[in-house]
């Protein structure tokens, strides 16, 4: 005979099996039609979270086992207990086939959280809800409710689906683990963008006299770019980027970001920002370092592209011919007629500020 078999995993009478299972429409929906079939831990409760159903391609065999009810007795629902206890001693077993079931409905997920409101004021209060009947949720009554009541959070209900989700994690390719010096492993991203540790302060911060500690020891490539540019510093204690590249041989610029480090710190704001100053040369002690602030200017976009430096030479001087390749020159490298008249007989003040260095800002405004 053939039949249907569904696996509770839970005991349960057979007058409440059907109920814990939505119903017998909802039993018979999923041995016809193969629907998906839940289990409620409790029907009563309508936040209650079910717990979702598998199918079994297996075949299953109900056999009917005839023993000695002194065993059935003794080991009460144990079969396999008693079926070897009646084997040890002899007694007659009769086994026989009975049912072949062709379906089988099992519930092996792990139950979802389940959260009891029994003992809560707003659940007494909200119950009429459940029943949906008007007369009973026209007499809704929150009076019983106490203001201070919190009751916990309800738990989310978790994805459904049926087969488990991909999330497709996998280790990070670029992620190594290397051992350091103190033989301590750690873990390394290879995709990181390199540490130059270049020095930068912001005005009024304390001058740095050496630099960072965690540098290496540069490499000969990097070792000649630091002597060029060491030379550069001597004659002239503050230089923008620009500067470098533009006495640098062209093969040996990729290695200026990693030579500044060693030989100079930068300023973040201030007259002289985005310049490179020497360790331990502080431009706000001597009026003489005014030559080289920083000021920046606005081109128009009309002028005409034959104008435009074709290579490195000269790309920090500001000669009002050439269309630059920056806006921001010092002014020590202003070579425009009109501009340098301008910047021949400057008005100093006593002590520099951070916006417009040792120069008065009259002059600067009028430059």
């Amino acid at each position: 005979m053939k039949a249907h078999a569904i696996e509770l995993p839970l005991n349960v009478s057979e007058t409440r099996a059907v109920g814990v299972l939505g119903g017998p429409s909802a039993v018979r929906a999923a041995l016809s039609n193969n629907e998906p079939l839940e289990l409620l831990l409790n029907p009563e409760d309508p936040l209650g979270h079910s717990i979702a159903s598998t199918r079994a391609s297996d075949t299953t065999v109900v056999l009917e086992i005839d023993m000695p009810e002194q065993y059935s007795a003794m080991f009460a629902e144990d079969a396999r207990a008693a079926l070897a206890a009646a084997k040890r001693n002899g007694d007659q077993i009769t086994v026989t086939p009975k049912l072949v079931c062709h379906k089988t409905v099992r519930f092996r997920e792990l139950a979802d959280f389940q959260t009891g409101f029994g003992q809560s004021s707003v659940e007494r209060v909200l119950n009429p809800l459940k029943s949906m009947k008007f007369d009973q949720i026209h007499n809704l009554d929150f009076g019983g409710i106490a203001r201070d009541v919190q009751d916990i959070v309800t738990p989310p209900r978790y994805s459904r689906v049926a087969v488990p989700f991909d999330y497709g994690y996998k280790a990070n390719p670029a992620a190594v683990v290397v051992s350091g010096p103190d033989g301590v492993q750690r873990l390394v991203s290879r995709a990181a963008a390199p540490r130059t540790y270049i020095t930068s302060i912001r005005w009024g911060e304390q001058i740095p006299t050496a630099p960072s500690a965690e540098l290496a020891t540069p490499t000969p490539e990097v070792q000649a770019v630091i002597d060029y540019i060491s030379g550069i510093l001597r004659d002239r204690p503050l230089c923008t980027r620009a500067v470098f590249e533009s006495m640098l041989p062209e093969h040996q610029i990729p290695q200026l970001k990693w030579a500044l480090a060693y030989v100079a710190y930068t300023w973040k704001s201030g007259p002289w920002r985005g310049t490179y100053a020497s360790f331990g040369v502080d431009p706000a002690t001597d009026k003489k370092y005014s030559m080289y602030q920083v000021e920046t200017f606005r081109l128009t976009a009309t002028l005409p592209a034959k104008g435009m430096l074709q290579s490195q030479e000269k790309g920090h001087i500001f000669d009002g011919v050439h269309v630059p390749r920056t806006k921001t020159f010092q002014l020590c490298d202003i070579t425009d007629p009109e501009v340098k008249s301008l910047l021949e007989h400057p008005v100093y003040k006593d002590h520099p500020d951070s916006v417009d260095g040792w120069l008065d800002t009259n002059y600067i405004a009028q430059d």
